[in-house]
């Protein structure tokens, strides 16, 4: 089976899954990390607004037993929470942090390990009010569908949603540790996607024909009005479904958007 099929990754992880639990070895753990990470697909995740290069990296979208789905990986690109950030096909010096909103689309993963937990945030993608109002702040939003791991269709789907500024440095520490301590991903939000997409300062991305392009207000009409989901900061998801945690993020130390580069 060629790598990066469905079905090499399934058969790999159905091994490496089971393998990693029983290990103790931190080298061993990072071997198996390695080889699941070489069965990931590379998929365009968004579009830098600015210079204009897209996104093109490794994002579990064969299932959600891998081993990149068990947290919302702190803002970082997801290949980077598990050490898989190696060389990328494309990306750019202007995105800021990206935030990952898993949806499960209504349905049950019963596709699940029976010991698979994953702790994520809302389903409903929202941008958050004090990045943006930097005034330099865009965001680009994309959606990519997610397959179930006992069939290989698609079940589920993650909206990516990417911050970029011009600058590329940092921004003002204050946002910054907000950020950090979980104060501000999930809080101060606003669900109104279109005012902004009204606004010039979120896109998404469409097709062209057989490509793709960066798309914004007036290029068509605006795909992501009127979403539905869940809307809580914290949820884990487990073969049952998924269970909403009442308690602040912050009390339990969850830092959901911190990486900045």
């Amino acid at each position: 089976m060629e790598a990066g099929t469905f079905e090499a990754y399934r058969a790999h992880l159905t091994e490496a899954w089971p393998a990693y639990q029983a290990e103790r070895s931190t080298r061993a753990r990072l071997a198996i990390l390695a080889g699941y990470g070489a069965h990931l697909p590379q998929v365009l995740t968004s579009w830098c607004p600015v210079c204009g290069t897209p996104w093109i990296e490794r994002v579990d979208t064969h299932s959600l037993n891998g081993f990149l789905w068990r947290d919302p990986c702190d803002g970082a690109p997801q290949d980077a929470a598990l050490g898989l950030d190696g060389p990328r096909s494309s990306g750019c010096a202007h995105r800021r942090c990206v935030v990952y909103f898993l949806s499960l689309e209504g349905r049950t993963p019963d596709d699940l390990f029976p010991d698979k937990v994953i702790r994520t945030g809302p389903e409903v993608p929202s941008v958050m009010r004090e990045v943006m109002a930097s005034g330099e702040a865009m965001a680009v939003l994309h959606r990519l569908p997610i397959a179930r791991f006992d069939t290989g269709e698609p079940g589920y789907a993650v909206y990516v949603l990417a911050y970029y500024t011009a600058s590329v440095g940092g921004w003002a520490s204050g946002v910054a540790r907000g950020l950090h301590h979980g104060s501000v991903e999930y809080g101060d939000v606003d669900h109104d996607l279109e005012a902004w997409a009204r606004q010039g300062r979120l896109r998404w991305l469409r097709r062209v024909g057989a490509g793709v392009a960066l798309a914004g207000w007036g290029d068509e009409p605006f795909p992501y009005g009127g979403l539905t989901g869940e809307r809580a900061a914290s949820r884990v998801i487990t073969a049952r479904g998924a269970v909403v945690e009442r308690e602040p993020l912050v009390s339990k130390g969850v830092r959901w958007v911190s990486r900045w580069w």
